[in-house]
């Protein structure tokens, strides 16, 4: 028998039913087909099957926490009601679990998760990927937050720099004004480190 699963919410499978198919023999010469005798190949899609009541091994944990594997609220329902059967889970079907879902994080905590009888407990595994992915969202959140934070800050330190320098340009060219000092006026317009000197020495 064949397992087929995809990542998803599993779409109908269209790839090979039959040997002939699996063989591609449309590739091979017309006198040859023939003596190859076809068989239909015993295909169970996983995300579609909808009588995993049927199965009385570990099959139905393994095959229920696939379906639900990209729906969290789901596969967390779904780990409750069966909690008595997940907190003992033979090593295979632990190890089903991490590959076809791709929940590499449980290989990282596998050990930990032992059991005195020899078994895996899911649900702490589980428990503990969730806590580690909310720690990673508020970590997250906050470098986010603090992002925000300075460029909003920078951005109001521009502007209060910018209101800063046309006041003092402002004050500058009304005492030049009323000195008649043209110019100094032009030369300071011109020049940033002697417009910054003029500051310094009218105390603006």
């Amino acid at each position: 028998m064949q397992w087929e699963y995809r990542r998803g919410t599993g779409e109908p499978w269209d790839g090979t039913k039959n040997l002939k198919e699996l063989l591609k023999q449309e590739n091979y010469p017309e006198e040859f087909r023939d003596i190859v005798p076809d068989y239909p190949m015993n295909l169970l899609e996983i995300q579609r099957f909808e009588h995993l009541e049927r199965f009385q091994t570990d099959l139905y944990l393994v095959f229920g926490f696939l379906q639900r594997r990209w729906d969290k609220e789901k596969l967390r329902e779904f780990i409750e009601k069966n909690k008595e059967r997940f907190q003992d889970l033979r090593e295979d079907a632990y190890d089903v679990i991490q590959a076809y879902g791709k929940v590499s994080a449980l290989k990282k905590i596998k050990e930990v998760c032992r059991t005195e009888t020899g078994g895996y407990d899911m649900c702490q595994a589980w428990n503990e990927i969730m806590e580690e992915e909310r720690m990673k969202g508020k970590e997250m959140g906050l470098r986010l937050g603090e992002k925000k934070g300075e460029r909003r800050g920078e951005k109001r330190g521009e502007k209060r720099g910018e209101k800063r320098g046309e006041e003092r340009m402002g004050r500058l060219i009304e005492i030049l004004a009323e000195q008649k000092d043209l110019e100094t006026l032009q030369k300071a317009a011109k020049n940033r480190t002697y417009r910054k000197k003029l500051y310094k020495e009218l105390g603006i």
